[in-house]
């Protein structure tokens, strides 16, 4: 490897840098893909018309470099009420010329969210009990140079943190949903960490197993997860979708991997899926999931009404997602005057599936959602002042 450094007469300086060859064509102005960029401080990237000569993208990038700059920047700090954290703020912050660095908090945006105190090299952050974000801004001086770096600290009320690490041995702790052709299974042959973890469903070809979770953010949140593919290479998936948008793809024998997604404030449905195609099987032939964790949502669980007497039960459609019908069953303790009504999101009515009096026991309606759009949805047991709703899903 050459020593860029000698191009510019000198060699006691060592300039942090990321050298990427694109050939790709596409983003950039000129519509120009050079063959040598740049990657410096903040990610900037610098580049030059010259296809063979990068020197001048280096240059650009050393010259803007020269003082000061954040070499391991903060980021995200979530925690909990009460919760506490420290930090190392040594390293944050490089001189290029070796000057001593002096750090400083300059600003904490929200003080009833979290209280900062800077000791040394140590940045103590102590979460108070009001959910929100803050943002912390650290200075850091050296000789005539100053550069600064932003935290930002997300607290959270522990209602809205979860971990699912399948540690109880069942889908009981979250309110787990299952669609496709089979519902997911606790394993305990291929775990990240601990006794267990969920695996996909037995499935052939042209088949999938699905399972999601509904669950809502008061503020911007954090989800992560890891995850373990055993499949044909390319053809049969794992995917995991937000709000039905892919955002993480495996295939192959692979390893352990982490996943880590920012979350924006409201509702969302999260997705782990494993899909086969037409033909082949290799591996084991399916996915594992483990140690999820949610900071900052809660799932959305399932309200079934107060009070609801022994032997009135509104049982969760099957299959659920369902594309375009889906089976409703319940049982009622005695002969009553029933109503079972469809609502969307907004709380409009969108369709009513009786309307009468049924004799006691079980009962099933079949609804289609041929004609409705995909999302979320609510059917509704009324029944002489009692009232039981569950959630269901259309997905097409």
């Amino acid at each position: 490897t050459e020593n860029w450094n000698s191009y510019f007469g000198n060699t006691n300086q060592n300039y942090p840098m990321d050298l990427n060859v694109y050939n790709r064509m596409g983003g950039f102005s000129n519509g120009y893909v050079p063959m040598f960029i740049v990657v410096g401080r903040d990610n900037k990237v610098y580049y030059n018309d010259n296809p063979r000569d990068f020197r001048a993208a280096l240059r650009q990038a050393i010259q803007e470099m020269q003082g000061m700059y954040v070499q391991n920047p903060l980021g995200r700090v979530p925690m909990l009420f009460n919760g506490t954290a420290e930090i190392n703020v040594s390293d944050v912050f490089f001189h290029t010329e070796g000057e001593e660095i002096t750090v400083t908090v300059e600003s904490n945006s929200d003080g009833d969210i979290v209280s900062v105190n800077l000791v040394g090299d140590i940045l103590y952050l102590n979460a108070l009990e009001v959910q929100g974000i803050s943002t912390i801004v650290l200075r850091g001086t050296g000789g005539e140079y100053t550069t600064t770096d932003e935290i930002t600290v997300s607290v959270y009320d522990p209602v809205n943190y979860a971990v699912e690490d399948f540690e109880t041995g069942d889908f009981s702790k979250l309110a787990w949903e299952f669609a496709g052709h089979a519902g997911w299974v606790i394993d305990t042959d291929e775990v990240y960490e601990g006794s267990y973890s969920a695996r996909s469903g037995d499935i052939t070809h042209n088949q999938n197993s699905v399972m999601q979770l509904e669950v809502v953010y008061d503020i911007p949140g954090t989800l992560s997860f890891y995850s373990k593919a055993s499949s044909e290479a390319n053809w049969d998936l794992f995917r995991f979708l937000i709000n039905g948008e892919e955002r993480a793809r495996r295939s192959g024998n692979t390893d352990w991997r982490h996943h880590d997604f920012d979350i924006e404030e409201g509702t969302h449905v999260f997705t782990w899926r494993y899909e086969k195609d037409g033909s082949g099987s290799f591996f084991e032939d399916c996915a594992w999931v483990d140690n999820i964790v949610l900071f900052g949502g809660r799932t959305t669980g399932i309200y079934t009404g107060d009070n609801i007497p022994e032997g009135f039960v509104l049982n969760q459609n099957y299959p659920n997602p369902f594309n375009p019908e889906t089976a409703i069953s319940f049982d009622i303790p005695s002969d009553k005057n029933i109503t079972l009504s469809i609502f969307n999101s907004r709380g409009e009515l969108v369709s009513t599936l009786h309307e009468g009096i049924l004799r006691k026991g079980s009962h099933e309606f079949v609804f289609s959602g041929a004609e409705l759009t995909s999302g979320v949805y609510f059917y509704k047991l009324e029944s002489e002042g009692l009232t039981a709703s569950r959630k269901m899903i259309l997905l097409k």
